[in-house]
């Protein structure tokens, strides 16, 4: 199997920062893999200090700007409209991996 090197990420876990500041990886052609802070991974952020706080507030912003957006655009401001565009756009949105 092939793999691209280009796409290593490289997110390092754990209080010891010795280890971390010290030691270093390389691919199979002898380039160095680069530690990053925050990797992405199947839509969710987590960042090099175990903590998920990345992820939520991009999620928060993004459903601020949909429920923004949805204000703009819709001059009905019934309960049953409302409620369907909380459901059908907003609430995936910021249930999308929330068990985390």
């Amino acid at each position: 199997m092939k793999f691209n090197e280009q796409k290593f990420e490289l997110l390092r876990l754990g209080p010891n920062t010795e280890i971390k500041d010290t030691t270093k990886l390389y691919t199979g052609k002898h380039q160095q893999i680069i530690p990053i802070h925050a990797v992405k991974c199947l839509g969710v952020k987590m960042s090099d200090d175990a903590t998920f706080q990345q992820h939520i507030s991009e999620a928060a912003n993004k459903a601020r700007r949909m429920v923004g957006w949805v204000l703009r655009t819709f001059k009905s401001r019934g309960k049953d409209v409302m409620l369907a565009l909380w459901k059908a756009l907003i609430q995936p949105i910021l249930d999308y991996c929330s068990q985390l």
